[in-house]
C-alpha cells in the first residue's frame, strides 16, 4: 500500500480491527478522562463542580487520587454533568480549547454513543454514519456563499440532535437547506419555493449536465430524469411537514424512521446542490 493511501498517525487497533459497537458508557473513557483532570487543581475544580450540580460524591479538601475514585464510581449522567462544567471551569482558567479538543477525542476513541461540539456542549450521537455525514455537509457550507443555508443546518442541529428531538423541525430545517441552495443556484423569477415542480423545471435542465462525449448515451440521459425525479419525491414527502401544511393543533410527530430516511436524504441532496452550484 502507497504511503499516500494508508491512514496517517492513527493507533493500529482504530484502522486495522474491527470496530466495537457504540456503547453509552465505558470504563476506558472513566479512566482516561479521570486522566485529563489531572491538569486541574482537585480542590478548585471539585468546588466549581459541586457549587453547579450539587453531586455530593466530591467531598471537601478531595486529594487528587480520591478525586479520580470518585469519577470512576459515580452514575453515568452524573459524570456527564462533571464533563461539561469541567469545560466550564476550563474556560475560567484558560484552557477551554485544549479541554474540548481532548474530549472530543475522547469521546470518539472510545466509540460512546456521545458526543462535545466546538463549544463545550454534549449531545446523544444517533450513529457514526449519521455523525459523518451531518460534518461532511456542514463543512460544505462554509462558505460565505452559503450563509443562508449553513443557518438552516444550524437549527436543523438543534432540532435533531437535542435529548428531545422535534422531527418535524428537522425535517423542516433540512428542507430549508435545500430550498436556499435551490434559489441561490436558480434565482428563480418570480421567487418561486421549493416544489416538486420547480425542481423539475430547473433542475431537470441543468443537472448534470452531460459532458460531450455522452451526448448520444441514452442512459445517462435516463439516470439523470430519475435523479431529479428522485428529488422531486423528496420534496413531495417533506412538504407534508412544512409549517404551512401542519394542523395547528397537532403535536403529532413524523415517526423515526421516516425522519431518519428523510433528513439522511435531504443531507445528500444538500451536498448534491452545492456541488451544482460550485460546477455551474
Amino acid at each position: 500500500m502507497a504511503e499516500t493511501e494508508r491512514p496517517s498517525g492513527r493507533p493500529y487497533h482504530e484502522v486495522y480491527l474491527a470496530p466495537a459497537p457504540m456503547q453509552e458508557e465505558s470504563r476506558e473513557f472513566r479512566v482516561r478522562y479521570a486522566y485529563i483532570l489531572r491538569a486541574y487543581n482537585a480542590n478548585d475544580l471539585r468546588n466549581f463542580v459541586v457549587g453547579n450540580t450539587a453531586i455530593l460524591s466530591f467531598k471537601p479538601g478531595m486529594t487528587q487520587p480520591v478525586f479520580l475514585s470518585a469519577i470512576a464510581a459515580m452514575p453515568w449522567l452524573d459524570l456527564l454533568k462533571v464533563v461539561y462544567f469541567t469545560g466550564k471551569y476550563a474556560e475560567q482558567v484558560g484552557s477551554k480549547r485544549d479541554y474540548i479538543q481532548s474530549m472530543q477525542e475522547l469521546f470518539k476513541s472510545t466509540r460512546l454513543n456521545w458526543e462535545m461540539d466546538d463549544h463545550g456542549g454534549i449531545h446523544p450521537l444517533r450513529d457514526t454514519a449519521y455523525a459523518a455525514q451531518r460534518a461532511s455537509v456542514i463543512a460544505g457550507l462554509s462558505e460565505p456563499r452559503f450563509a443562508n443555508a449553513a443557518a438552516a443546518m444550524a437549527r436543523f442541529v438543534d432540532a435533531y440532535d437535542s435529548a428531545k428531538p422535534d422531527n418535524k423541525l428537522a425535517i423542516n430545517h433540512v428542507f430549508d437547506a435545500a430550498e436556499a441552495l435551490f434559489k441561490l443556484r436558480y434565482q428563480p423569477t418570480p421567487p418561486d419555493r421549493l416544489t416538486t415542480g420547480t425542481a423539475g423545471q430547473y433542475l431537470g435542465k441543468d443537472f448534470p449536465r452531460p459532458k460531450a462525449q455522452h451526448e448520444d448515451e441514452s442512459h445517462l440521459k435516463r439516470a439523470n430524469s430519475a435523479m431529479v425525479a428522485g428529488f422531486a419525491g423528496w420534496v413531495e414527502a417533506c412538504q407534508q411537514y412544512r409549517h404551512e401544511l401542519r394542523q395547528p393543533d397537532s403535536d403529532e410527530q413524523p415517526p423515526n424512521e421516516l425522519t431518519e430516511l428523510l433528513v439522511s436524504a435531504g443531507m445528500s441532496y444538500v451536498r448534491w446542490l452545492v456541488r451544482i452550484d460550485r460546477d455551474a
